[in-house]
Parts: C-alpha cells; sequence; structure tokens
C-alpha cells in the first residue's frame, strides 16, 4: 500500500504491486516475498503488527507467517528503534489485536520477554487503559514486580519524563489493592503516589478492575475519585500554613521545617478540618518545641 507512485503528468497511478486493491482491502501485505523484506531489516516486523493497530488493517497470511523469520534480525535492532515502534503500537486504535500477533509470532518475546508468562491479561488491560501511549505502558506492565519495570524502560530507552510518570503511575499500583474501606487510608494512599500521578494510577486500577468485574477496587476507586474532589489536603503544599510563616511562627530551621511540614500534613490526612490557618500555626509551634527537646 506504499509501493506506489503517481505521475501527474501523465495522471496515471503506478501500482506494480497491487497497493491500490490491498488499501480498499485494508490490508497489510509484505512486497515480494515476506521473508526476505523482513530479513532485511527486522524492525519491519514490528512495523507489520503496528500498522494493524495504527491503521486497523488486517495482515495478508503470508506476510504473518513470515513475521518469525526475522525474530533474530529484530533481536539485533537498536532499541530505540524498537521503543519507537512499540509506543506507536501502543497509541494507535487497535493495540490488542496487534499485541496478539507479536505475541503468537515470537516478536513480544524478543521485545518484553518479561509478559511471557501472562500477555493475555496484559492485553486486556491496555484494551481498557485510554488512548496513550505512556499510560498503556504502564498498564501492560502492570502486574510485574515494580523492581523489574524500570530496567525495562531503560533497556527500552524510554525518555526520562516517559519513564518517570510510568514509576509514578505504578509505584503504589500494589497496594492500592490492600486499602480498607476508610477514607482516611485512601488519603493516606493517594498522599503517597501524589496527586499529579493520581489520575494515571486510577486509570490503570479502572483497566484491572475492568478485567474482574467483582473485584473490590470498584468501590475503592470510587473512593479515591471522592476523596481527590473533596478538596482535602493530600500534599504539603496545600496545607493552609506557607513556609514562611511556619518559621514565623514555630522558630524552626533547616530540616526541622521539612519534619514539622511532614507531621502536620500526617494529622490533616488523618482529619481534614485540622487544614485551617491558626490551627496548623498552633500546631507547628508544638511539633518544633517536641522536636527540638
Amino acid at each position: 500500500i506504499n509501493a506506489m507512485a503517481y505521475d501527474p503528468l501523465a495522471k496515471r497511478l503506478h501500482d506494480p504491486f497491487g497497493g491500490e486493491a490491498d488499501l480498499e482491502n485494508r490490508l497489510i501485505r509484505a512486497v515480494g516475498v515476506a521473508s526476505e523484506r523482513f530479513s532485511e531489516d527486522g524492525l519491519r516486523i514490528m512495523r507489520a503488527v503496528r500498522f494493524v493497530s495504527t491503521l486497523g488493517f488486517r495482515l495478508e497470511p503470508a506476510t504473518e507467517a513470515a513475521l518469525s523469520s526475522a525474530l533474530v534480525a529484530l533481536s539485533k535492532v537498536a532499541q530505540e528503534r524498537v521503543r519507537v515502534e512499540l509506543l506507536k503500537l501502543l497509541g494507535g486504535t487497535e493495540p490488542v489485536p496487534a499485541l496478539k500477533i507479536a505475541a503468537q509470532s515470537g516478536i513480544l518475546g524478543v521485545i518484553l520477554p518479561e509478559l511471557d508468562g501472562e500477555p493475555e491479561l496484559a492485553f486486556e488491560r491496555v484494551e481498557h487503559t485510554p488512548l496513550d501511549a505512556v499510560l498503556r505502558m504502564a498498564s501492560l506492565l502492570a502486574a510485574l514486580e515494580f523492581e523489574t519495570i524500570e530496567p525495562i524502560l531503560r533497556r527500552l530507552t524510554m525518555s526520562n519524563e516517559d519513564r518517570q510518570r510510568v514509576m509514578a503511575t505504578l509505584r503504589f499500583h500494589r497496594e492500592f489493592f490492600e486499602i480498607g474501606a476508610s477514607e482516611q487510608e485512601m488519603r493516606g494512599h493517594l498522599s503517597r503516589v501524589g496527586r499529579k500521578s493520581a489520575a494515571d494510577h486510577l486509570e490503570v486500577i479502572r483497566a484491572v478492575a475492568a478485567c474482574r468485574p467483582t473485584s473490590p477496587s470498584l468501590e475503592a476507586i470510587a473512593r479515591a475519585e471522592s476523596v481527590l474532589h473533596s478538596g482535602a489536603a493530600l500534599e504539603i503544599g496545600e496545607l493552609a500554613i506557607s513556609g514562611h510563616r511556619l518559621m514565623e511562627v514555630s522558630g524552626a530551621k533547616g530540616k526541622l521545617i521539612g519534619e514539622v511540614f511532614r507531621q502536620l500534613l500526617q494529622q490533616v490526612l488523618d482529619d481534614p478540618s485540622l487544614n485551617q490557618a491558626a490551627t496548623l500555626e498552633s500546631m507547628a509551634v508544638q511539633f518544633a518545641s517536641d522536636l527540638e527537646a
């Protein structure tokens, strides 16, 4: 479908490989012998499955059958090229059919061998994640041990920004499913996640919940959303006292300032009604005194 040329003088389309018909039939077909094209550049097999996701096309049977012939060539491709294709695939409208072909052909085993144990569940999470390539990467990796995730992202040469976003999304992922029924516990959890990462964190949780509808996490998600929209302070910057004012009323200096802020935040997480300027000032004086004693 890309091996066509239009002659504007003769007003004639040159289509030696039947690309126009394939385009009409929404079909991806290698030019000539598929295994030969793929052996020339191992990344072409990733481009083939990426087109399934981004275009919503099907792979022509002989082309799909030849994917596994280039796995060795793919293993030698620079990781940054692999990452570009993988993120484009995850950012497409049909990522799951593409991922399934990648798994069946062995492509996934080359680029993400860590997913070999449970790819179907990972694909289902991706299906229920909004169209956002980096967030879908987080969903894809969500069931892995957290300490294994950053090495994968570094291997794929993810940018610092994208890597940090995935890590922040998943850092407290498992903790969410262990939270009790109180809003106090949920405030503490969301404080650890951070307001900036909370939306991404909950999107991945929703994807997990969609894969197992009987999960109690559905109720917990609603509780988390309630906390986020309640206006309750979750971070030090949301406390009703500034650093300058804290120093002024308590006399705290240096590292003591941070410790007083942490104690104030913990009190407010336990009881949001305490987030009043006068109340926090009084508490800051007491905490600073206790810590200095």
